[in-house]
């Protein structure tokens, strides 16, 4: 979906998808209500009717365009996977989470990932999201990996995988960390 598409979204979807691309091109400090306002076609009052502030809109982006995965995914059942299926596992649901959003949403990775971390030193209740999910997807690995050396590992891998993909502008490959995949 592209910024052309907003006319098939509802006011609120249509704030949301617009301060997330304009919060993409020119950052959190280089985006105005106003140009939220006039993206979205939308009047003040109705961007206020749904968000009391603009740090109440940058959260509800946070929400649903970078922690809606992590919220999604389902720690119980990956908890209880053998070390082997708990990679692919987390390999698939980390290509959902950031790269299936990059192409669903015709975003440019990097600027996606460079949002994604100036939020985690900008929003304290995002950072705790994020370190809180990545505590526990370690946790669950270090429970039926080899060993604790081996969890941390993998996840340096996919994490490097991640950046690598972004780096060089392809689609991660993470065929190489699951090696039990055909």
């Amino acid at each position: 979906m592209n910024i052309d598409a907003l006319d098939k979204l509802d006011g609120k979807q249509r704030a949301l998808f617009a301060a997330f691309q304009l919060f993409l091109q020119h950052g959190v400090d280089g985006t105005s209500i106003d140009e939220v306002v006039k993206v979205a076609a939308i009047s003040r009052g109705g961007l206020y009717h749904h968000f009391a502030s603009k740090d109440e809109l940058y959260d509800a982006v946070l929400e649903l365009y970078f922690l809606r995965g992590y919220s999604e995914f389902d720690l119980a059942v990956f908890d209880s996977l053998p070390f082997e299926a708990q990679k692919t596992t987390l390999t698939s649901a980390i290509s959902s989470m950031f790269v299936d959003v990059t192409h669903r949403y015709g975003v440019d990775k990097a600027r996606y990932f460079a949002l994604y971390f100036d939020s985690l030193s900008r929003s304290e209740k995002f950072r705790r999201a994020v370190q809180k999910f990545y505590a526990n997807v370690l946790a669950a690995l270090e429970n039926s990996a080899p060993s604790k050396q081996d969890a941390i590992t993998f996840m340096r891998l996919v994490e490097g995988e991640i950046y690598f993909s972004t780096i060089y502008e392809r689609t991660p490959d993470f065929t190489s960390l699951n090696p039990s995949e055909d």
